[in-house]
């Protein structure tokens, strides 16, 4: 009996302990299945569902006609699962079908790989995929959007771009990135116990929306030919860079906003990002004799002169505070209009006098000098021009010929518009409609008038004046037969850290035509041209070219004005455009629109060079040679003999030295003069090929 009490504290314990168990089994299921059943039930679904996010297609943007400028691709990301492959050899006919190599090699990589692997990733497959039900067990394909430009550098500046995301980054596709982005979709896809999507099932789908269109006001022919011709002056000036806009002064609406140099959207990173700026908005400068337009608006137009005073040239020289300012010329005793026509720095500074501080300054600021257009781009500039209280010195002489002021291309451009137009200050737009998800197009932009800046009689005095300056003034180079046009140069140097620097230049040229209607309106700016420099030899022979070869064009982008043409208009020679890295197919096209003919050599699909050298002109009919590379070439071959880029242009040798794989850095501007390594080196894709350019001996004013 001594051991009784002994037994029954045992079981006690024992009962205890059971209790106890039995209490805190009870407390986990109640805490589990009701105090926190959300939160386990969410990590359950998170563990064997996965979430997949639909990329949206992002809207196209289109020129004035339906041109496309920019469109989402379709590509598509093909793996296969060996864990659910049933039948091997379907799934490798299927990805032979689809991504190209042969049912055996495919068997062997299925084969090889125990977990999910990549076929292939982002790229344009071979033939339609079928229906995700018809796919076989194992194989699994997603799609995805590519932005593609496919007019490549075309107007790039003003489009900008997009990251690897999809994400606009710069110009319309930033501005506008809501409107183009749409809204992506989700796909809910339950997983096994390794992650690994389960095919086939499926749990929820929301389907992306789709980005909205844009229409711009930009006509892709003028915009090409202009970024043509722009890009042959810069070359045979030798200059830094060059900026043209082209408007429609009627309504304010940009037909064509070109820079060089430039970039491809296609691969922005490929280049400085100082060439993916748009120039016209984001670089001011001082101006010159182009914005003598503005202190003969003030004259007329306040009633201070009429057309038949007369103004008094000096003999070419007046002094101003602490400093005198010149004519290149000197002139006696003058009209007011030959003192535009001959751009005459001291008669127009004697205007200028006689207007005074404060109506020059209204006049100046009424125009939009000093505040953005409202244009809406990023990176949009305002300019300077300082108010009244700052103004010392000889501000308001030289504010009357384009200096101690700022203004950028657009600003000048819009200005001019204004003359041309009867004297209203428009907006300039460039977003023309926005098409919906239904394909209703809604009116996104239009004419807007800012401000009257003068006369509606003061306008046809200042079209009547700069009519002259074209036909016998300074801007003579700018003439094509057969056409009124009406227009202003402008040389001005431009200034430093110490003041302005010798030998340096932006040359101008603004005009529109005809000067009796005027329809269309193009600023021609040329920086820091090299081997000369005065505006009528540098600005007006490219904006004479461009008028020229528009108005001869096969689709006539310049037809509203046929009227005013009083001879025929002799054609110009084509040009060829540069093709260096185009699809072959893409690039005859480009050979037909212009009338001439091609010839391919080797095999390939992708244009490796050309003959004649890109921007040539040439003879109609002439053939040009086309040369393919072979598929596989560039990526195979590691080593490539370095070319002889020695006086050929910048702009070449850096097309050359991309095409071999090889990075270019440059020393000075110009043509090439040396080059390390030297020609005929074998070197390995990758290498730096340092150049030095300079100008050619004996050129330069």
């Amino acid at each position: 009996m001594i051991g009784a009490p002994l037994h029954s504290g045992r079981l006690r314990l024992l009962a205890l302990l059971f209790v106890a168990g039995w209490a805190i089994c009870v407390y986990r299921l109640t805490d589990i299945q009701l105090l926190r059943s959300a939160s386990y039930h969410e990590k359950a679904r998170r563990q064997h569902l996965q979430e997949q996010v639909l990329q949206p297609r992002r809207g196209e943007i289109l020129d004035r006609e339906g041109r496309l400028l920019a469109v989402d691709r379709l590509l598509h990301t093909v793996g296969v699962h060996p864990k659910y492959v049933t039948d091997a050899a379907a799934v490798a006919r299927g990805l032979t079908t689809l991504v190209g190599r042969t049912d055996e090699e495919w068997l062997a990589e299925i084969a090889d790989h125990q977990g999910y692997f990549y076929a292939a990733r982002r790229i344009y497959l071979l033939e339609e995929p079928p229906p995700s039900h018809e796919l076989p067990g194992g194989l699994d394909i997603t799609e995805a959007y590519r932005r593609t430009y496919p007019q490549r550098r075309m107007a790039s500046s003003v489009l900008g771009y997009t990251g690897i995301d999809g994400v606009g980054l710069e110009g319309l596709e930033l501005d506008y990135d809501n409107v183009l982005s749409g809204r992506a979709g989700r796909i809910v896809q339950q997983v096994d116990a390794l992650g690994a999507s389960i095919p086939g099932r499926d749990a929820a789908r929301e389907e992306p929306v789709s980005g909205m269109d844009l229409r711009l006001t930009l006509d892709a022919v003028i915009q090409e030919v202009l970024e043509e011709e722009l890009a042959r002056g810069v070359e045979s000036s030798e200059a830094a860079a060059g900026i043209a806009v082209a408007l429609d002064p009627e309504t304010g609406a940009i037909l064509a906003m070109a820079g060089w140099p430039t970039f491809d959207p296609n691969a922005p990173d490929d280049v400085d990002p100082s060439q993916r700026r748009n120039r016209a908005i984001t670089d001011p400068f001082e101006p010159g004799s182009v914005l003598k337009l503005v202190t003969f608006t003030a004259a007329l137009d306040a009633g201070r002169y009429t057309p038949a005073d007369t103004i008094d040239g000096g003999n070419g020289v007046i002094q101003v505070v602490g400093s005198e300012i010149r004519d290149v010329h000197a002139h006696g005793r003058m009209s007011l209009g030959e003192v535009l026509q001959f751009s005459s720095n001291v008669g127009t500074v004697k205007i200028a006098r006689h207007v005074g501080e404060n109506r020059l300054y209204r006049y100046a600021r009424d125009f939009g000098f000093g505040q953005v257009t409202g244009l809406g781009l990023p990176g949009e500039a305002s300019g300077v021009l300082r108010k009244l209280p700052d103004w010392y010195g000889p501000a308001l002489e030289s504010l009357s010929i384009g200096y101690g002021i700022s203004v950028t291309a657009l600003q000048i451009a819009a200005a001019y518009a204004a003359v041309a137009n009867g004297g209203r200050l428009l907006q300039p737009w460039l977003v023309d409609a926005v098409r919906d998800e239904k394909g209703r197009w809604h009116s996104a932009g239009g004419t807007q008038v800012v401000r009257r800046v003068m006369h509606e009689e003061t306008s046809l005095l200042l079209r009547g004046f700069l009519r002259d300056a074209v036909s016998g003034g300074t801007g003579k180079q700018a003439r094509v037969p057969g056409l009124q046009i009406a227009g202003k140069t402008g040389t001005a140097r431009k200034a430093g850290p110490s003041g302005y620097e010798a030998g340096q230049y932006i040359s101008s040229f603004c005009g529109f035509l005809p000067a009796d209607d005027p329809k269309f309106l193009l600023l021609v700016i040329v920086d820091e041209p090299a081997n000369r420099y005065y505006a009528s030899e540098v600005a007006a022979p490219i904006f004479a070219s461009t008028i020229q070869r528009l108005i001869c064009h096969p689709q006539n982008p310049l037809r509203g004005f046929q009227s005013s043409i009083h001879q025929v208009v002799e054609r110009p020679a084509p040009v060829v455009p540069d093709l260096r890295r185009w699809p072959a197919a893409e690039a005859g096209k480009a050979l037909n629109q212009r009338g001439l003919r091609m010839r391919f050599v080797g095999e390939g699909h992708t244009v490796l060079s050309q003959e004649p050298e890109p921007l040539s002109q040439v003879e109609e009919g002439v053939v040009v040679v086309l040369h393919l590379e072979a598929p596989g070439i560039t990526e195979s071959v590691s080593q490539v003999i370095v070319p002889d880029l020695r006086g050929r242009s910048l702009r070449e040798a850096a097309a050359e030295a991309s095409t071999l794989g090889l990075v270019l850095s440059v020393e000075g501007s110009g043509l090439v003069r040396n080059q390390n390594p030297r020609a005929g080196t074998l070197v390995n894709r990758g290498t730096d090929l340092r150049v030095v350019a300079g100008l050619n001996s004996g050129s330069g004013r």
